[in-house]
């Protein structure tokens, strides 16, 4: 392919050889020879660099969080016996904004079996699951009269996980003669095991599969095996991403909030040694199991980073669908809209019978939607201390919103 420098080479040869045909100057012909000269040797050295030989890698990390620039390193191996010239490289870094999107990057030389590298920085605006790629080559004759492009299909995943804000403490729950669900603690009672720590006469909540079959015919009666459990916490967290619930505009969305929050939360639950699950009803459902690793936070983040508004299912509707999952004396951080009433009857509903304890939050969705009227606040009818509530408005720094006084 002919670049436009070889185009106006052409020209003035052509323009050169018609006026020393008819001027018969000398110098005008050794002119023209010297312009047909450079087009000949350049597209010699073009026709034996072979852009098909040239291989390409990427390195660059698999995840990062909003609003973070990162590195991407692009290597180029010759894998022909003849040097390359000119190399350019655009990289399609579709995490950026549109109109930064084509990253370019040149290579002047490549020798014959040789390797290059070069670097270029990309901020990653939005949280998200992205393909990075494909690479396009360009190569070029050392003086850039002729050029040819190959398209590599090269594609990165990047995982741009959600912007996440320190929690330093949340409210603590005080029910009486109810175990506190707050932090670890350690009781002797029979349940979900993990180490054997005697016999003790059957209740009838124990269950068939606990019963002690030897020391029950030896005693005449009953007997079940008494273990000692470790009482590490668990925690639900829910999101509503039912669609039209999901109000503003831009990053300052009630979406946005909500995954900031339930990622913020989940950190500060695992810090605390807390099991922790993810429950929401998207287009399909977002269920994950109990975990308190390192992976299992990173799993978290991965699916809020794709979560979309996009479900047609309610909160209420999806705490009745789901609520198999929610664990009976466990806590529950739930975040949606300040005027969901049924969430709210809900949440009471999921108090009494499971004997929850629950961390409220609503976004107060007057301050992200102007067009709608500010709702009152809706307390719950509960008993006793089963709910810290926190109010969210648009605009609010939320690592502040989360400090217990």
């Amino acid at each position: 392919m002919l670049t436009e420098r070889a185009k106006i080479t052409l020209f003035f040869l052509v323009i050169s050889l018609i006026i020393a045909f008819y001027t018969q100057v000398e110098l005008i012909f050794f002119i023209a020879g010297i312009l047909a000269s450079l087009l000949l040797v350049s597209y010699i050295i073009f026709k034996f660099t072979q852009v098909r030989e040239v291989a390409c890698s990427r390195q660059m990390p698999s995840a990062v969080f909003e609003d973070q620039d990162l590195q991407v390193r692009l290597t180029l191996e010759n894998k022909s016996l003849f040097h390359s010239y000119f190399i350019s490289v655009v990289d399609n870094f579709s995490a950026e904004l549109s109109h930064n999107q084509q990253k370019k990057l040149l290579f002047s030389y490549l020798s014959n079996r040789g390797t290059v590298q070069n670097i270029y920085k990309a901020h990653c605006l939005k949280r998200g699951v992205y393909w990075i790629g494909p690479l396009m080559l360009i190569m070029s004759d050392p003086l850039g009269f002729f050029k040819k492009n190959k398209i590599i299909n090269l594609s990165s995943k990047l995982t741009v996980y959600p912007n996440v804000f320190k929690v330093t403490e949340l409210g603590s729950f005080n029910k009486g003669v109810v175990a506190p669900r707050y932090g670890s603690h350690t009781t002797r009672r029979s349940g979900d095991y993990e180490e054997f720590f005697g016999i003790r006469e059957y209740h009838q909540e124990d269950g068939l599969r606990k019963i002690h079959w030897p020391s029950s015919a030896k005693h005449n009666q009953l007997i079940v095996r008494h273990f000692e459990q470790t009482g590490a916490q668990s925690t639900t967290i829910i999101l509503d991403l039912k669609y039209g619930n999901n109000l503003g505009e831009g990053r300052d969305t009630t979406l946005e909030y909500s995954i900031k929050i339930a990622g913020s939360l989940a950190k500060y639950f695992l810090d605390q040694g807390f099991l922790v699950q993810l429950l929401a009803y998207g287009d399909k459902p977002i269920i994950t199991s109990f975990g308190k690793d390192p992976s299992h936070y990173s799993h978290i983040l991965e699916l809020l980073a794709q979560a979309e508004a996009n479900s047609v299912y309610s909160l209420a509707e999806v705490l009745a669908r789901l609520h198999y999952f929610i664990y009976p004396n466990s806590t529950l951080a739930i975040i949606r809209l300040d005027t969901d009433i049924e969430a709210t009857r809900a949440i009471e509903q999921l108090i009494y019978t499971k004997n929850m304890s629950v961390y409220d939050v609503q976004l107060i969705s007057a301050t992200f939607d102007m067009s709608r009227a500010e709702s009152p606040t809706h307390i719950m009818e509960v008993k006793g201390s089963e709910v810290v509530s926190y109010y969210v408005s648009c605009g609010d720094k939320l690592e502040y919103k989360f400090i217990h006084k």
